[in-house]
Parts: structure tokens; sequence; C-alpha cells
């Protein structure tokens, strides 16, 4: 009894989890598209640091960084990024990207 009731709670826990990012990527794209970065870069950061191996999520942070015109910040996450992904060159040219802006 005491295994079922753990997996049960172990499934909501999970869904719960899920559900969540969901919605704040939800959130995120809807501030986006509707050109509020400021409210988009709260989703989109927090997705990003609590989902490093996601791309999607880091790269609507950039994007809202370059909007708002944050380049210092910008260029310091995508250094970051480059520490821990060496082999990843995508983020090189994103760097430059901003370097060029």
């Amino acid at each position: 009894m005491k295994q079922i009731f753990f997996i049960v709670f172990f499934l909501i826990l999970t869904f719960s989890v899920f559900g969540q990012r969901d919605n704040d990527y939800r959130l995120g794209i809807e501030y986006f598209k509707s050109k509020e970065f400021e409210k988009a870069l709260f989703y989109f950061e927090k997705l990003a640091n609590q989902n490093p191996n996601t791309t999607v999520y880091f790269d609507y942070y950039i994007r809202c960084l370059k909007e708002l015109e944050d380049y210092s910040t910008a260029e310091k996450e995508i250094k970051k990024r480059i520490r821990k992904t060496k082999d990843d060159y995508n983020y090189y040219i994103e760097l430059g990207a901003v370097y060029r802006l």
C-alpha cells in the first residue's frame, strides 16, 4: 500500500513540474510575441537556468536581452555557455552577433 501511494505521489509531482515548465514557456512566448521583452525575459531566464541542456529557452533568453539592448548580460551569459559546451559553435556565432550589435 505504501508503494502505491509513493508511486502516485511521485507521478503527481512529476506532472506538476512539467506542467509548470510548459506554462512558463507559453507565457514567455506570449510576452515575446507581444514585444513585452522584460516580462518574457523573466520566464526564459528561469527556464534556461532550470534546463541548461535545452537550447530553445536559452535562445529566447538571449533574444530578449538583445531586444532590451542589454548586450553586456547577453555577452556574459553566452560566454558561460561556451565554457560549459566548448564543442557547440553556435554559441560563438551568437557571441559574434552580440558584438556586432
